[in-house]
């Protein structure tokens, strides 16, 4: 656990009425900077409000304090962000939140994650039964909100990963002038 830098991702939804309406995901992993292997530690995929995914996801951040939280950026999911980052403050817990506007096909994107889930590099555990069987039948599911959000989950990661690897650079100490 110790050698786990943690992050997340939200794939909202609008939490509209219906049989049909999208699921809203949202994937905690695990990252070893180490091994190069994250573990999705949590994959919670459900019809719900914007109150619940903002709650939810402030509960996430106050157990697991993610380095970084994307959340799907389009039409009122940036004043969900927004809203999340907000109340979070109030509750006393910082969101990390960046919106991640999807800039590929879908299909793609989950495509994408293939060779790393097959190397052993993104990892899920058996009782993400949701997750993984939207997963087996993709691209044919009725939801994709949760191989989205690990999408999103594992770029965050890689991107924070790259993040913490750079070094700082090599400036003198600042000399401040007389005044």
């Amino acid at each position: 656990l110790n050698d786990w830098l943690f992050y997340g991702a939200c794939d909202p939804s609008l939490g509209k009425a219906g049989k049909s309406r999208d699921t809203s995901a949202l994937v905690i992993g695990g990252y070893n900077r180490a091994t190069g292997v994250m573990d999705v530690v949590e994959a919670l995929i459900k019809k719900r409000l914007p109150e619940k995914i903002i709650s939810d996801i402030i509960e996430l951040q106050r157990q697991y304090r993610c380095l970084l939280l994307g959340i799907e950026r389009v039409q009122f999911q940036e004043f969900l962000k927004t809203e999340l980052v907000k109340r979070g403050a109030l509750a006393g817990v910082p969101i990390p939140a960046r919106g991640i506007k999807p800039s590929a096909d879908k299909l793609m994107r989950i495509e994408s994650l293939q060779p790393y889930m097959a190397n052993g590099q993104i990892r899920l555990h058996a009782s993400q039964s949701t997750l993984i069987e939207q997963f087996r039948h993709f691209p044919m599911a009725d939801h994709d909100d949760g191989p989205d959000a690990l999408h999103m989950l594992w770029m965050a990661a890689q991107s924070g990963v790259a993040a913490a690897n750079v070094q700082a650079f090599d400036l003198p100490e600042p000399s401040f002038a007389q005044f």
